[in-house]
């Protein structure tokens, strides 16, 4: 008689073996849901920690640019003149001081007294004078020459330049903004610029 040893097929010990199998499950998938739960808590973290510098740099930016908008200009108080000097102008061709009505393609003329009222000498170096937008002195529509004088004024005394222009035809009938500058310095080489006239005219055909 032979006994033959009763096999279980694969199969059923498998089907054994679930049991054990359902509990490691059950042990280590509540470790892996919280390990994932932290790395994903990491990453937000790290995420809200970018966004927050971004959001910092870019008010730091508005700041500078608010800052800079704000910022005066410094040469809005700068001075062109000297306490020291006094200058007067007139008009000798055609006659006045205002109002005026300058022939277009005919000669102006005028004078310019300069007094040093101070106690060191100064120099009258140049004069000028330019055509204007009437609307915006700082655009230029003509330019003429500046005429250089070199004169010294001793302290309290006083000196007369004279200086010519023609405005041009292309102007006639129309307001114009003149402006006649006198540059000058004193005895330590400080310069100055003296707007010895900067008003409307009126540009007439002859």
């Amino acid at each position: 008689i032979h006994f033959y040893k009763r096999h279980s097929p694969p199969t059923m010990r498998l089907f054994s073996k679930v049991p054990q199998l359902l509990m490691l499950v059950l042990l280590v998938l509540p470790m892996i849901m919280v390990s994932e739960n932290a790395l994903a808590r990491a990453d937000e973290d790290e995420l809200e920690e970018e966004e927050e510098g971004v959001v910092e740099e870019e008010e730091g930016a508005e700041t500078g640019e608010e800052t800079a908008e704000e910022t005066p200009e410094e040469d809005d108080g700068k001075k062109t003149t000297s306490a020291d000097a006094d200058t007067t102008i007139l008009f000798t061709k055609p006659p006045g001081t205002s109002n005026l009505e300058l022939p277009a393609g005919q000669i102006t003329e005028f004078l310019v007294g300069f007094t040093n009222k101070g106690d060191q000498e100064m120099i009258v170096d140049s004069l000028e004078a330019s055509l204007r937008y009437p609307m915006d002195f700082t655009f230029h529509i003509q330019n003429f020459s500046a005429i250089a004088y070199a004169k010294t004024v001793k302290p309290k005394q006083q000196a007369t330049v004279a200086y010519s222009f023609i405005p041009a035809d292309a102007f006639a009938g129309r307001p114009i903004g003149l402006t006649i500058n006198l540059n000058y310095r004193d005895a330590a080489g400080n310069f100055f610029i003296d707007p010895v006239f900067n008003e409307t005219v009126q540009i007439v055909e002859f």
